[in-house]
């Protein structure tokens, strides 16, 4: 029995060796693989054309614009509610900032929009970079910095519940005004 496990394992591991050398030295191999031309693969990234890389930074420019006007408008209402002023006198300037970037948010919407029927490269790229760059954006806002001391103050000390809603629903609203369909 022991004779007939050994012959048995002797020809598999002969048969495994031969298998795995294949016959051919390594620079044989590696001279087959240069001379043999591979076919493109479906998923292989190939190099991006310069008219690409252009119209997706057109894209990418549109998003960031929006963006910024976002960072403006955020930045302009937390220069109003630093110094904490009364509900009543604070809320008629917030509202005037949001109505005042309501039409640069509309008028980027078109221009977002635009990117579709001129090249749907440029608007895939502006729709890349809102959803990598918008949630930060948002997040700053809250920051200590920006509206995050003014929110904590209506909304905990004050109890101003429409200062609060300005502050953050509407404000953030004008993002959805530039990107909507």
């Amino acid at each position: 029995m022991s004779r007939k496990f050994f012959l048995v394992t002797l020809v598999l591991i002969l048969a495994l060796v031969g298998w795995a050398c294949g016959g051919k030295s390594g620079e044989e191999k590696k001279a087959e693989v240069v001379t043999e031309s591979q076919p493109a693969q479906p998923g292989a990234v190939q190099p991006e054309d310069p008219e690409a890389a252009a119209v997706k930074a057109e894209g990418a420019a549109v998003a960031k614009e929006i963006l910024d006007t976002f960072d403006k408008a955020v930045a302009e209402a937390a220069e109003l509610a630093k110094d904490k002023p009364a509900a009543a006198e604070l809320k008629p300037r917030l509202e005037a900032i949001i109505e005042n970037y309501k039409k640069p948010m509309a008028d980027l919407n078109v221009r977002f929009l635009a990117l579709k029927d001129k090249d749907i490269r440029a608007f895939g790229a502006a729709n890349g970079y809102m959803g990598e760059n918008r949630g930060r954006h948002i997040f700053n806002m809250y920051n200590e910095n920006a509206l995050g001391p003014a929110i904590a103050y209506y909304n905990i000390e004050k109890n101003e519940q429409e200062i609060v809603e300005l502050l953050t629903k509407k404000i953030i609203e004008l993002i959805n005004i530039a990107v909507k369909m």
